[in-house]
């Protein structure tokens, strides 16, 4: 008995740890491997196919399906404000989906006396049903425009929701946790 346990815990896990992302290339091609970079548009994957780490572009790429946190994630192009074509993720389906892309930020900038690091780095956009544009996430704003107002004035059709936004309860670290709540908003 303990022979069998100990055999199926080492297939289960040699099944988990070896699981893929892929991309679907334009000319039907398959490649699979692990993506170690987005930059908005281009992917880098490290791939078996391949034989090396190999970059592609919009010009190759059909979809991706990117694992993240044990999930498969498809990743299509689509126009983005200020960005163009990027490649972006549905994290999260419904009324409001919430969409996924990467880019990398070269580091050492010191933006007003605060160092950042460089890496990749998330970008977020929100969607409602029957929109056809994408509310960017990513611009904190200057001064009065801010995460607070710009997300609590878009989601204003679920108002305790709104003023739970506003009232700086809930930021862009909660971002699942908002979209869920919107998408159960005026459910019973």
């Amino acid at each position: 008995m303990k022979k069998i346990l100990l055999f199926l815990g080492f297939v289960l896990s040699f099944n988990f740890n070896y699981a893929q992302d892929k991309l679907i290339l334009k000319n039907g091609e398959v490649v699979t491997g692990r993506v170690t970079a987005i930059n908005k548009s281009v992917v880098r994957i490290d791939s078996d196919d391949a034989g090396r780490v190999k970059r592609y572009t919009d010009k190759d790429i059909e979809k991706a399906v990117i694992i993240i946190e044990g999930k498969e994630t498809e990743f299509y192009y689509k126009s983005v404000p200020f960005l163009g074509e990027v490649l972006l993720g549905e994290v999260i389906s419904g009324k409001l989906s919430l969409y996924l892309t990467e880019y990398y930020q070269s580091g050492g900038d010191n933006i007003r006396g605060n160092y950042i690091a460089g890496g990749q780095r998330s970008m977020y956009y929100l969607k409602k049903e029957g929109e056809d544009r994408f509310f960017d996430l990513n611009y904190q704003g200057v001064l009065f425009n801010k995460f607070q107002n710009r997300v609590s004035k878009y989601l204003q059709d679920c108002s305790g929701l709104s003023k739970s936004i506003k009232a700086g309860e809930l930021t862009l670290n909660d971002i699942h946790e908002i979209v869920e709540t919107y998408n159960e908003c005026g459910e019973s």
